[in-house]
């Protein structure tokens, strides 16, 4: 009998490093193909790659071919069309007629802005979106400008109720990003689960185990296999006050935007043709509304200063700002490249050849 041949893991890597921009342009060629607008297709390629060069490849263009899968049946449109309800104040609606998640994303927190400008705080809920990926650009976008930003994100239901063993709740990620005077913007993004179902799937299908606390098999019992973990609920961060959390996010997503709550949101993944229904609230604030711009940003320094001079437990690991590390992998992944991994390289093969078979 032959011997078996070893597949390489996830993250070894099987070819060249990969420039941002030829991934990028890569990406672009993909969603093109799929069917978004030209510039559509080329922001969503950044916005994916960003995950990548940020080291998150969990939420960057491993997605890509359940995109793709969606694009080509329809539960994601190409072309939505957008429609935006505002009121006199400094709240609004978008929805997003069954979006590419981190288009629908990245319009609501320009328009967030945009009211933020005239009213000084800026709050859009969007109803009917679809998976946001990383929440991080689109917070940093609104920083890098002056404003301190805020989004959330609803998501199908992986997490159950403290105490309880039936997913209700998503991992319903929040990010936050702070303008820093003399630095990069404080940059706060998390989900409230206590680890990612992309990093389980990943674990299940390299045959390893997950860490302690993140997930419940089917039967409710604490569980360290990939494969269980994914047949059953993941853990809230932090116990019962992540589960909390977790349904704060939700109710301020679904509830304001009057759109699906995650037990009715369709994960990216299925393959049933419906649409996702993801609910997101994109906020921005006008800190010369508040405190005043410099008296902000100079505040956040202190404070990210003060922090990072103060004594680490371990000598050999200094205290970091939330954010640093993967702004750190962002550097160094424009001046390097990114290693074309198996999983990168498996990702961008399905999603090629999804959009050569055309729409299903």
């Amino acid at each position: 009998m032959a011997s078996a041949v070893s597949q390489p893991s996830e993250t070894e890597r099987v070819g060249d490093l990969i420039t941002v921009d030829d991934l990028t342009v890569r990406v672009t060629a993909i969603l093109a193909g799929a069917g978004l607008q030209p510039e559509d297709a080329a922001l969503a390629a950044d916005l994916l790659v960003f995950a990548q060069r940020s080291g998150i490849d969990s939420h960057g263009v491993m997605h890509l071919p359940a995109y793709v899968r969606r694009l080509c049946d329809g539960s994601i449109k190409a072309r939505p069309a957008f429609v935006l309800k505002r009121g006199a104040g400094a709240a609004a609606v978008l929805g997003a007629d069954d979006a590419l998640g981190c288009l629908a994303a990245w319009r609501a927190m320009h328009e967030a802005i945009a009211l933020a400008r005239e009213q000084g705080v800026g709050m859009v809920a969007v109803r009917r979106s679809s998976h946001m990926g990383a929440a991080a650009p689109h917070v940093l976008r609104a920083a890098e400008q002056g404003f301190v930003a805020l989004l959330l994100s609803n998501a199908s239901a992986t997490m159950a109720p403290w105490g309880g063993r039936d997913a209700i709740l998503g991992t319903n990620p929040l990010a936050a990003a702070f303008p820093r005077a003399g630095g990069r913007p404080v940059l706060i993004d998390m989900a409230t689960s206590a680890g990612s179902r992309a990093v389980m799937r990943q674990a299940a299908r390299a045959g390893e185990p997950i860490p302690d606390g993140w997930a419940l098999d089917a039967a409710g019992r604490p569980t360290r296999d990939a494969a269980a973990a994914l047949d059953g609920t993941v853990q809230p961060v932090g116990g019962a006050k992540g589960y909390a959390l977790s349904m704060m996010i939700e109710l301020l997503c679904s509830a304001l935007a009057g759109g699906a709550p995650g037990f009715e949101v369709h994960p990216p993944q299925a393959s049933d043709g419906a649409p996702c229904q993801v609910s997101h609230l994109a906020i921005a604030l006008d800190p010369d509304r508040f405190a005043g711009s410099d008296s902000v940003a100079n505040h956040v320094a202190a404070l990210a200063d003060h922090i990072q001079a103060s004594a680490p437990a371990d000598p050999d690991q200094p205290v970091r700002i939330p954010g640093s590390r993967a702004a750190a992998h962002r550097e160094a992944s424009d001046r390097d490249g990114l290693a074309m991994t198996s999983a990168l390289a498996n990702a961008l093969h399905a999603a090629e050849t999804l959009v050569d078979k055309g729409p299903s």
